[in-house]
């Protein structure tokens, strides 16, 4: 029985999942791969073609290709601070030290502790 949802290109035996497209499975040749990574560096196109002794419109058409933003997502959400674990902790860590402050300085009401939690 054949799966239900995408395999991926070149390797039947990696199956895709149905929501996202990891940096493993994306079939990126070393050149895209190179300049999504001096995107992720800059985050500026002109800077990025500067940097790369290209065109413009070269950039721009490599960072427009599927495999291209399924990368750039990729370290964003799952790699960098956006990463919904990181930011959890981040806002525990916050939250632990707001109430901690509280206690220590003795102040604090239901009104400080909503506003935190609205975070």
């Amino acid at each position: 029985m054949a799966p239900n949802f995408p395999i991926a290109q070149g390797d039947p035996n990696l199956p895709l999942p149905p929501t996202q497209l990891p940096a493993e499975y994306v079939q990126i040749s070393p050149e895209a791969l190179e300049v999504a990574n001096c995107y992720l560096q800059c985050q500026d196109v002109r800077e990025v073609a500067e940097s790369l002794e290209v065109g413009v419109d070269v950039v721009t058409q490599i960072l427009a290709k599927r495999e291209v933003r399924a990368y750039i997502d990729h370290v964003y959400m799952d790699l960098g601070f956006s990463n919904r674990f990181k930011m959890r902790s981040a806002m525990d860590a916050i939250i632990r030290k707001k109430f901690q402050e509280m206690e220590e300085a003795g102040t604090g009401s239901s009104k400080d502790i909503i506003e935190i939690l609205t975070l």
